[in-house]
């Protein structure tokens, strides 16, 4: 398959799956999955079929491919979760503090993914797992690293709800499932002129005044730089969609209600 077919493949999927067409979307994917983002958003259409083992393996797909692409990490770690499976989250975690070094977010807008991963998160997502770990004081170290490095009104009020309120509830945070990497316009444009390198991977750089991923990397930005140039996917309240609230057993697994399940003949799992 030509990089062009593969590229429309990936257009024509990115656009079922806005459309809300998850079937559509895959049958364009699942060619592709090679390419590590696409690899990721065939991960996010088996997160919404509540399917998380076989999202686990896409998201495991995608890092194969791609070992620096640390969104990867936060939704493998969310399925992980979901299976009840708290250490190895933990330890999906633990990879994304070292990916994210010593910045506050990466931004992986100029992937094409309208999405940014805080660093506050991660340590938030880590504290709920030492919870639901039955290891209270280890959860309520990791809520006050997250209230140390959280920047935004959004995240101050989650984490200090949870800080104030305790884990009545458990929220993570997670890509929302408006948000899936969809190919750069500067490649729909040159579609019919020019043909792409296979899959670029990202590549850390370093800079006197800033790090950065590399050239169509995720830049990993500093702190102090504004977000309003960005439009990111949005919940019905007009706010960014950045958390998903589940419930503590045994009501976990009635988090998902409305999402349609996985047909079987879809998932990688059953072949």
């Amino acid at each position: 398959m030509s990089t062009k077919e593969e590229l429309q493949l990936w257009i024509d999927g990115a656009k079922a799956y806005k459309q809300g067409d998850l079937e559509t979307a895959l049958l364009h994917f699942e060619p592709i999955t090679s390419l590590s983002k696409v690899a990721f958003n065939v991960g996010m259409i088996y997160t919404r079929f509540n399917d998380h083992a076989s999202a686990d393996m896409l998201y495991s797909s995608a890092l194969a491919s791609d070992p620096f692409l640390a969104v990867a990490f936060l939704q493998k770690a969310y399925a992980y979760f979901m299976l009840e499976d708290y250490s190895r989250a933990e330890r999906c975690y633990n990879k994304l503090f070292e990916l994210l070094r010593e910045n506050d977010y990466i931004d992986y807008a100029q992937l094409g993914l309208k999405y940014r991963l805080y660093r506050c998160e991660v340590h938030f997502n880590k504290a709920m797992c030492a919870f639901m770990s039955a290891d209270n004081a280890r959860g309520v170290q990791g809520i006050a690293a997250a209230q140390k490095c959280a920047r935004s009104a959004d995240h101050q009020a989650i984490i200090a709800s949870a800080a104030r309120g305790g884990i009545n509830d458990i929220t993570l945070f997670t890509v929302p499932y408006e948000a899936i990497f969809e190919v750069p316009e500067c490649k729909v444009k040159n579609l019919d002129q020019r043909s792409f390198m296979k899959d670029a991977k990202v590549v850390i750089t370093t800079d006197e005044n800033e790090s950065f991923a590399g050239f169509t990397g995720a830049a990993i930005l500093n702190p102090a730089l504004s977000d309003s140039t960005l439009d990111y996917p949005k919940g019905d309240d007009g706010k960014p969609a950045v958390a998903l609230t589940i419930l503590r057993r045994p009501t976990l697994a009635s988090v998902s209600t409305a999402i349609p399940q996985s047909p079987t003949d879809r998932s990688p799992l059953s072949a």
